[in-house]
């Protein structure tokens, strides 16, 4: 997995501090233990989110956009690939307010 994923303290990944990255064509599926809020701080990502009781949802989440994600939910990250010499993709996860 570590070609995949990068943690913030990760060398050679251009990102914003405090934030993990994933390559570009690269998915990563995610299991939160409690709610919390995914904030995309770099590149596009295509998001699909399903929880108990709910039809699965699918967006698409750009730079500074983001979604709260319940918790026992099961949401899979795709970093998508963006025209030009774009960094990979860069998320942040929070305790929503």
């Amino acid at each position: 997995m570590h070609d995949v994923i990068f943690p913030p303290s990760a060398p050679g990944l251009a990102r914003p501090a405090g934030s993990w990255g994933l390559l570009p064509g690269r998915a990563l599926s995610l299991h939160p233990r409690s709610r919390g809020r995914l904030t995309l701080v770099q590149g596009r990502a295509w998001l699909t989110v399903s929880a108990a009781g709910q039809a699965s949802t699918d967006m698409v989440l750009h730079a500074g956009e983001g979604v709260v994600l319940p918790a026992r939910s099961h949401a899979v990250l795709e970093a998508w690939p963006q025209p030009g010499d774009v960094p990979a993709l860069a998320w942040q996860w929070a305790a929503p307010p």
